[in-house]
């Protein structure tokens, strides 16, 4: 995805218009306190999953991609 919002429209038309029954997304970016938003914004799936920011989250403020 490489950004969840950025491909959150993506998204909602491909599980609206197909109705995949399996949808498997990486890159997203949501923080741990962020994974929750996959349920929320699209209807009629379970979302599931782990961050990858866990660890740079909890070591202090984030700066885009750099890393202090």
């Amino acid at each position: 995805m490489h950004g969840y919002n950025q491909w959150l429209p993506v998204v909602k038309d491909l599980t609206e218009n197909k109705r995949p029954y399996l949808l498997l997304l990486q890159e997203h970016w949501l923080t741990p306190a962020n994974m929750g938003k996959f349920r929320n914004d699209v209807p009629g799936y379970q979302g599931f999953g782990v961050s990858a920011m866990t660890d740079r989250v909890e070591s202090g403020p984030l700066f885009g991609r750099l890393l202090l």
